[in-house]
C-alpha cells in the first residue's frame, strides 16, 4: 500500500525528462544537418575546382594560335570501323 504522499512510479511521467530528451534529439538532428550541409558544400567546391582544372588543361585557349607543325589531339582516340566481309547465307 503506497504512502499518502507517494505516487505510483509505474504511472507517473516525468515531463521534464521527456522535454530534455526531445531537446537533445532536436540538437543532435541540427548538428547532423549542419555537418551534412557543410560536407556537401565542401565536396561540391572541391569537385567544381577539379572540373575547372581538368577543363582548362584539355581545352586549348581560343586566343592562342597553335603552331602549324602541331596537330590538335582529341581527348579520346578515334577509331575507324572496318567493314567486315559479308557472309554468304545458305538456303
Amino acid at each position: 500500500m503506497p504512502l499518502s504522499g507517494e505516487q505510483n512510479p509505474q504511472k507517473s511521467v516525468s515531463w521534464l525528462a521527456v522535454a530534455r530528451t526531445l531537446l537533445l534529439q532536436v540538437l543532435v538532428l541540427l548538428v547532423l544537418s549542419g555537418a551534412l550541409a557543410f560536407y556537401l558544400r565542401w565536396s561540391s567546391d572541391a569537385n567544381w575546382d577539379e572540373f575547372l582544372a581538368a577543363s582548362k588543361s584539355s581545352v586549348p585557349d581560343p586566343g592562342s594560335v597553335p603552331d602549324p607543325g602541331q596537330r590538335a589531339h582529341a581527348a579520346a582516340p578515334v577509331h575507324t570501323v572496318k567493314r567486315g566481309a559479308s557472309c554468304d547465307r545458305r538456303s
